[in-house]
């Protein structure tokens, strides 16, 4: 008897983030009301609040699951050292983010991207730090997690880009232009 509240609540909550979901694919998060989330989940107010403060706790709720789910996903596929080779961390990144595309293109809009970009950018620099066998050949974990910084930083971009303007790249390209970028600095691109 006691499952039955607890699936009630899971279920509930599924359907405030499916209904916002919906509604941020239309329109600005400032424009998003709590009225229009319960009745787009045909819940009442006080159900709402029973799991959420406002519009923006839930949005932070969908970026930490999907984060969640994203370094879940990179754990169990990856487990070689990226010191000679990005390509297989970016191949299974962004056929993640593709798989996911839907909820992705609601997370990068400009309106809401920045606070999910940085916990992206977060995931990234923690993967790479973990990464004992290319940490070890660095000059040190202080200059590692600097340059992790900055590929973190123009990747999430990157892909935010291709997710939102998929036409201006191939992916393949992107991935082994970012590969080169990564392993070889500038002096990937000099002729």
């Amino acid at each position: 008897m006691s499952k039955q509240p607890y699936r009630n609540a899971v279920k509930s909550k599924n359907s405030i983030k499916d209904a916002f979901l919906h509604l941020i694919s239309n329109k600005d998060i400032t424009q998003i009301r709590v009225r229009e989330i319960t009745d787009e989940a045909n819940i009442s107010k006080g159900t709402f609040y029973a799991h959420y403060s406002d519009i923006y706790n839930v949005l932070e709720d969908i970026e930490n699951e999907n984060i969640e789910r994203l370094v879940s996903f990179l754990t169990e596929k990856l487990h070689d050292s990226l010191i000679d080779d990005f390509t297989p961390f970016l191949s299974e990144l962004f056929g993640y983010i593709q798989d996911n595309k839907e909820i992705y293109n609601n997370l990068f809009k400009s309106n809401i991207a920045p606070v999910f970009l940085s916990k992206l950018q977060k995931v990234f620099v923690d993967y790479m730090m973990n990464d004992t066998k290319m940490v070890l050949k660095l000059k040190s974990n202080k200059e590692a997690k600097l340059y992790f910084s900055f590929i973190a930083v123009g990747t999430a971009s990157l892909i935010q880009q291709h997710f939102l303007n998929p036409v201006e790249y191939e992916l393949n390209d992107l991935i082994d232009t970012l590969n080169d970028g990564i392993l070889h600095g500038i002096s990937s691109l000099l002729k």
